[in-house]
């Protein structure tokens, strides 16, 4: 791993998320002025039931880039091409579930929002339903192809592919919005954008990084090892999406999409904080999985923790302590009179998720060595026992 490529990455993720986060401030106004708090709840409300889906792919994203990362750093080409083989086929199988889950679900919506949405909201609810569980079909397998190029290290293309996907969405959304179209435009540009991606990012890995994807002998202990990690990946997933998404489809069934867009806003704007701390940390992946592979001691792993933390505290201090003093007056200004209450649910959040998310170089190192059992133990022990 060059370490030129790590800096460039690691520049180009805070280029990224610097970008999303001003593109998130100019445009999410707009949307909200251009769709109404009820519409902006509705897009909200079904993104977050389609998440709980997503979560279907077991967590193989993940564990895809955890693998190649290890196998790279072991230089063991026909192990990797036999993973990636092993790893697709498992994709087929998740694909068609996803499809089945969202079928099911497709043909209870009514049932479920019944009380809380109105015979136009349900019309709505539908469509973006349908196309985003087809989104979710096809780029679940394609979405793979990004984090094959992240544990070869390639972290400058996926950023800048990033880059360029976030300036032309927001063109794109800004001019449909602008002619009148509404929440059902933005589900079916954003499934465009997933699956060209998905393909380019494919394109780079076969013609670029000459990837492999075969089947030597289908090895019984790979998808053992494969579920192994993945499992546990898959129930932090759940636990993710239960912390983030479980107030939005709560509020949608017994409150209004009123309720879901001002929980909803304050969800985005914690999103935008987690970025700071994750985006310098995942670039680390294979970084550490070469520090563990070539005897790295626990006290390496320490310092390089404690280099990393003090960068995101620094970061994360600036973010929090500016949004203590201005916060509120630019949620008024940004979002309008409506949303007054999201000032105080982001900051109830921000203040104890600050002190997680300068350690979290930790989760990157206990994914390479496959402690993900350790980390999902204690979420589930968490939340057990809140």
């Amino acid at each position: 791993m060059k370490r030129d490529e790590i800096k460039l990455g690691a520049l180009l993720s805070y280029v990224t998320i610097f970008l999303s986060t001003i593109v998130g401030l100019i445009y999410t106004p707009f949307m909200l002025r251009q769709l109404g708090q009820s519409e902006y709840g509705l897009y909200m409300l079904i993104g977050s039931l389609v998440g709980y889906i997503s979560i279907l792919d077991f967590g193989l994203h993940n564990t895809v880039y955890r693998f190649i990362a290890k196998y790279q750093a072991e230089k063991d080409e026909e192990g990797q091409e036999n993973f990636l083989a092993s790893t697709f086929i498992i994709y087929g199988v998740i694909t068609i579930l996803v499809f089945l889950v969202g079928v099911i679900l497709y043909f209870n919506l009514e049932r479920i929002f019944s009380s809380s949405l109105t015979s136009e909201e349900l019309s709505k609810a539908n469509i973006m339903f349908a196309i985003l569980i087809f989104n979710l079909g096809i780029t679940l397998p394609l979405g793979a192809f990004q984090f094959i190029i992240r544990g070869y290290g390639n972290f400058v293309f996926v950023n800048s592919v990033t880059i360029i996907r976030i300036i032309l969405r927001t063109v794109v959304l800004i001019a449909l919005l602008t002619i009148g179209f509404k929440s059902v435009a933005i589900v079916v540009i954003d499934t465009i954008f997933n699956i060209v991606v998905g393909f380019i990012y494919a394109k780079y890995c076969f013609k670029k990084l000459n990837v492999k994807i075969k089947l030597h002998t289908f090895n019984k202990n790979v998808v053992t090892e494969i579920f192994s990690y993945s499992i546990f990946v898959f129930i932090l997933a759940m636990v993710n999406q239960f912390f983030w998404k479980l107030g939005q489809v709560a509020l949608g069934i017994i409150a209004s999409t009123a309720a879901v867009a001002i929980y909803a806003l304050s969800i985005n704007l914690v999103m935008y904080y987690q970025q700071f701390a994750l985006g310098i940390s995942g670039v680390f992946m294979p970084k550490v999985s070469k520090l563990i592979a070539d005897g790295a001691t626990s006290d390496d792993l320490t310092n390089l923790m404690t280099k990393v933390g003090r960068i995101q505290l620094s970061i994360l201090g600036l973010v929090l302590s500016g949004f203590i003093v201005l916060g509120r007056p630019f949620i008024l200004l940004w979002a309008g009179p409506d949303y007054n209450e999201v000032y105080w649910i982001t900051l109830m959040i921000f203040l104890p998720m600050t002190i997680p998310m300068i350690q979290t170089i930790a989760g990157v190192i206990i994914q390479v060595k496959n402690m993900q059992s350790f980390k999902a133990k204690a979420y589930i022990s968490y939340i057990s026992n809140p």
